[in-house]
Order: structure tokens, then C-alpha cells, then sequence
């Protein structure tokens, strides 16, 4: 048995979204699009009643989903995307009332199984000729991949997913090894900027900076003398004439 795959194509997502949409089937249309946004087990959406989405006092639609995993046990809160949202807001009308499921089948009033879940996405994939098996797990797998694929680290989709490890996420998600060379190919270090050319400018060689000038704080600087001593000038000797030279003076004294 085959793996099921994500939808990796985003216009043949969109197909998808589409599809029942064009042809007026409001609750499958709804079923395709709360798959893909909320990236429910199968089992968990279809036990969405419209309490749990809908406010009948202001006859919107909620901005988050609380419910327990039927799987883990674990609750959890999702974001309803704006795509979510208009399509619950188109299936409300004569349908939206307390206690009645979201994806119901209208002749007993209950939730569609998981089979009939199931024969619906198949059939709309096989219309589309996708070529790959679809089901409900592939759009639990297409939200994970478009969101890894957009930049979402895969810690949080761990979370999201309320794996046990990180190594789960990263075989749900189906990476392929088109995916890694997408990843090789379009990385670049080249610096494509414009800020390139102001990054060397020339030196002004014409403009003479003037000497630092000592702060007080720091160590000061020796005094300059205001004429350099030339140490190669020859040094001065001082002559002293014979006139010059003091003759001794000598007192007589009578007897």
C-alpha cells in the first residue's frame, strides 16, 4: 500500500478547493477547505458541531476551534483561517443550528463516516486528474508541506501536529529530493544590493586631517616645541679671547 503524498502543487490545491465549490456542493466544498486549513485528523473534523465554530448571538464565525484529539487526548486551539471561514459562512444558512454537525448527512441528521469522507476527496482528485492517490490524510499532509515550504520551522509543525518527536514531522511531511535540490539551487551569498559601491569609497589623499588633539582623561601628550631641535646642526663652541681673561689684581702694601 502506498504512502499517501501531499498535494505539492499549489494550483492543483486550489483546484481542489474549487471543485465542489463550481458545482454548488456547499458541505464538501467545506470538508475540502477545513482539511486544508486546520490540518485535522479526518476523525476530529468530522466531529465539528457548529457550536464549536459558529456564534449564533452575533451570527459570525469564531476566530479559533478548542477541541481534545480524538487520537492523543490532547486539546488544542486552532486559528480559522479566512478561507475557513467564508466557506462555513456560505454552508450556514438552513444548516448552522446547535448540535447539528458541520459535515452532516442530511438524511440521518449524523456525521458522514470517514469512508464517505474519504470516497468524496478521491472522487474530486480522479476528476482533476492529479495523478497521485488523494485522500483525507493528503490534506492533513498538504497544510504541513506548504507551511515548511513558506518558511514555518519544523518544531512548530511538530506542535501542530502533536508528534512525539521531530523526526515524525519530517517523514509526514514527504520531502522529496526535488524539494532539497529546490533548497540548493535557489540559496545565494552574492550581495545583489546597491549599497555595494558605498562600501569602498577612495580615500581623500588631498585633505590633511589635523593632528589628534589630547584629551585630558586619557595619558597627556608631550609638549611640542615651538622650534624642532635639528639634531644633525652642528653643535656651538664657545672661544674666549685672551682680552677676555681676567688679569690679577695685586695690592701692595707699605711698610
Amino acid at each position: 500500500m502506498s504512502t499517501t503524498q501531499p498535494i505539492r502543487d499549489k494550483e492543483q490545491v486550489c483546484q481542489l478547493t474549487d471543485y465542489y465549490l463550481k458545482r454548488g456542493q456547499l458541505r464538501n466544498h467545506a470538508l475540502v477547505v477545513l482539511g486544508l486549513y486546520t490540518a485535522l485528523r479526518i476523525s476530529d473534523l468530522l466531529r465539528l458541531r457548529w457550536e464549536d465554530v459558529y456564534d449564533f448571538d452575533t451570527q459570525a464565525v469564531k476566530p479559533n476551534i478548542s477541541l481534545s484529539e480524538q487520537k492523543t487526548g490532547k486539546s488544542k486551539t486552532i486559528a480559522l483561517h479566512p478561507a475557513a471561514a467564508d466557506a462555513l459562512l456560505l454552508l450556514a444558512p438552513g444548516k448552522a443550528a446547535p448540535g447539528r454537525f458541520i459535515i452532516e448527512n442530511p438524511y440521518t441528521r449524523r456525521a458522514i463516516s470517514r469512508i464517505q469522507a474519504y470516497r468524496l476527496i478521491r472522487a474530486a482528485g480522479e476528476a482533476l486528474m492529479f495523478g497521485e492517490r488523494v485522500s483525507c490524510h493528503s490534506l492533513r499532509k498538504t497544510f504541513g508541506y506548504h507551511a515548511l515550504k513558506s518558511g514555518v520551522a519544523p518544531v512548530v509543525l511538530m506542535e501542530i501536529y502533536n508528534h512525539s518527536s521531530l523526526a515524525t514531522t519530517n517523514r509526514y511531511l514527504g520531502i522529496t529530493q526535488d524539494d532539497k535540490n529546490e533548497v540548493y539551487l535557489g540559496l545565494s551569498f552574492a550581495d545583489t544590493s546597491d549599497t555595494k559601491a558605498r562600501k569602498a569609497r577612495p580615500l581623500n589623499h588631498s585633505h590633511n586631517p589635523s593632528p589628534p588633539v589630547c584629551s585630558r582623561r586619557r595619558r597627556k601628550c608631550p609638549r611640542q616645541s615651538k622650534k624642532p631641535l635639528n639634531r644633525h646642526s652642528p653643535k656651538k663652541r664657545f672661544i674666549v679671547s685672551p682680552t677676555q681673561v681676567r688679569q690679577p689684581v695685586v695690592i701692595a702694601l707699605q711698610p
